[in-house]
């Protein structure tokens, strides 16, 4: 009975350590950092001061032009609010799929 149950035991310890690494590898994976500059925290914090839900992220360069008509003095923040943007999407889609997933289970 005691070699059953440490046999359990060390099956969950094992189980548990397999799906921590799993899931700190896929938050990194599917994480971006979004820099002041682009995403006010503390606007989505005062939520409830404010009424507010939800707060933009700025990706004002982005969204200004058509990729094609960049110009060249803002290229790179053009592309780095696009890998942002990308970035955002994915994540995006990833955790619908998710949903939809765990929903159709239920």
């Amino acid at each position: 009975m005691d070699n059953n149950l440490s046999n359990f035991i060390k099956y969950c310890l094992g189980y548990v350590k397999l799906t921590r690494e799993r899931t700190v590898l896929v938050q990194q994976k599917y994480s971006v950092s979004l820099p002041t500059d682009f995403f006010g925290l503390l606007g989505l914090l005062n939520g409830d001061t404010d009424e507010k839900i939800a707060e933009p992220i700025d990706l004002r360069t982005f969204y200004k032009y058509d990729p094609k008509d960049v110009p060249k003095e803002e290229i790179d923040d053009y592309k780095k609010e696009k890998e942002l943007a990308n970035k955002i999407e994915d994540i995006f889609i990833i955790n619908t799929e998710m949903i939809n997933i765990q929903n159709r289970s239920s």
